[in-house]
């Protein structure tokens, strides 16, 4: 055939007349001489020869586009990619010659077929074809990563989540295969790309991510609550709130999103933890959590007293100090952090729903407070004898009679208490202040001078 050639013969001079290529080749003839003399492989398939024609007489596809073919131009007679791959040849050969992926892709092999032939996708990425190139002829990523391409390929290639999502890949489609979502938080997606897809956080965490693996590229919680998670569903998976509040969240950020204090706390976290972070007791009432609910998780009001908070603040929201003693909190303990007696009495609670407790009047007495602010609260002095406290207890911290007196105690309610006379005269009292409050002497008589 180079014989003819040689003298300007074209192979279609040769084809016109009946000459079959396969005929050429049967002869030892190469493709390649028949090339040599800038014949294009489409004057050979104008004539309806299969590129397997050639390519069944050793001629290496690369020989082909070494002397100018475009893939395309194969293409374009009805071959599909896998005629080339199944002669051994490699996409990159294909690429090496420019020859475009959706030069391919447009004459309808799909991207499986590629890999379907141990081809990756970085195969087809190092000659700068975007993953949204593939995406746009119907291959879906799971056809992908089901050939070992793995995600982190694809963003390796600057290509956002967001472009592999944007064409129908469910995040659990990525995750099935392997892919860790600090993978895809690496290259800058944040946790809202994903959740904008309609996947819950539940998706990512149960292929066991803790949500400090996604907190930890700065994603904000309130980002994850806006997109309906809830804190229960972060917690079911074993976060700890303080693993939350340790990225320098507010409880009120979890708060605003209707998660109750309760829902935190039925995961192991105290409300010391919380109360670490600057909660402030108020924030959390604020939102409907009981003082009850608080106490219920073994935190005792000390917990909370010691992080600044006032007993106000829990009372002002209509809970009782007997709410908060039921759980076994001390009155001394709440005295001890600044707490008025008058600031409990001011909400509604009587002294005695204190001394039901087991608190002693003494108790109260140790840090400052007068008999008479107790008295101003309408608490009797009946009710304090009535727990076993003696007037002398009281008159002990330097209180006159009359202050009793003049909140309706009648001698015979103290004497009757088993408080003598003497008792009281013993403080330097003249009968003449105790009959001012128009007591007879026949009371005075009930008691043995």
């Amino acid at each position: 055939v180079t014989d003819i050639l040689e003298y300007g013969c074209q192979v279609t001079d040769i084809l016109e007349y009946g000459s079959q290529v396969t005929e050429i080749l049967e002869y030892g003839s190469q493709v390649t001489d028949i090339l040599e003399y800038d014949s294009q492989v489409t004057d050979i398939l104008e004539y309806d020869y299969q590129v397997t024609d050639i390519l069944e007489y050793d001629c290496q596809m690369t020989e082909i586009l070494e002397y100018g073919s475009q893939v395309a131009y194969i293409l374009e007679y009805d071959y599909q990619v896998t005629d080339i791959l199944e002669y051994g040849y490699q996409v990159t050969d294909i690429l090496e010659y420019d020859c475009q992926v959706t030069e391919i892709l447009e004459y309808g092999c799909q991207v499986t077929y590629i890999l379907e032939y141990d081809y990756q996708v970085t195969d087809i990425l190092e000659y700068g074809y975007q993953v949204t190139d593939i995406l746009e002829y119907d291959c879906q990523v799971t056809e992908i990563l089901e050939y070992g391409c793995q995600v982190t390929y694809i963003l390796e290639y600057d290509y956002q989540v967001t472009d592999i999502l944007e064409y129908d890949c469910q995040v659990t489609e990525i995750l099935e295969y392997g892919c860790q979502v600090t993978y895809i938080l690496e290259y800058d997606c944040q946790v809202t790309d994903i959740l904008e897809y309609d996947y819950k956080m539940t998706d990512i965490l149960e292929y066991g991510y803790q949500v400090t693996d996604i907190l930890e590229y700065g994603s904000q919680v309130t980002e994850i609550l806006e997109y309906g998670s809830q804190i229960t569903d972060i917690c079911e998976y074993g976060s700890q709130v303080t693993d939350i509040l340790e990225y320098d969240y507010q409880v009120t950020d979890i708060l605003e999103y209707g998660c109750q204090v309760t829902e935190i706390l039925v995961y192991g976290s105290q409300m010391t933890d919380i109360l670490e972070y600057d909660c402030q007791v108020t924030e959390i009432l604020e939102y409907g959590c009981q003082v009850t609910y608080i106490l219920e998780y073994d935190c005792q009001v000390t917990d909370i007293l010691e992080y600044d908070y006032k007993m106000t603040d829990i009372l002002e929201y209509g809970y009782q100090v007997t709410d908060i003693l039921e759980y076994g909190s001390q009155v001394t303990e709440i005295l001890e952090y600044g707490s008025q007696i008058t600031d409990i009495c001011e909400y509604g609670s009587q002294v005695t729903d204190i001394l039901e407790y087991g608190s002693q009047v003494t108790d109260i007495l140790e840090y400052g407070y007068q008999v008479t602010d107790i008295l101003e609260y309408g608490c009797q002095v009946i009710y304090i004898l009535e727990y076993g406290y003696q007037v002398t207890d009281i008159l002990e911290y330097d209180y006159q009679v009359t202050d009793i007196l003049e909140y309706d105690c009648q001698v015979t309610d103290i004497l009757e208490y088993g408080s003598q006379v003497t008792d009281i005269l013993e403080y330097d009292y003249q009968v003449t202040d105790i009959l001012e409050y128009v007591y007879q002497v026949t009371y005075l008589n009930m008691t043995a001078w």
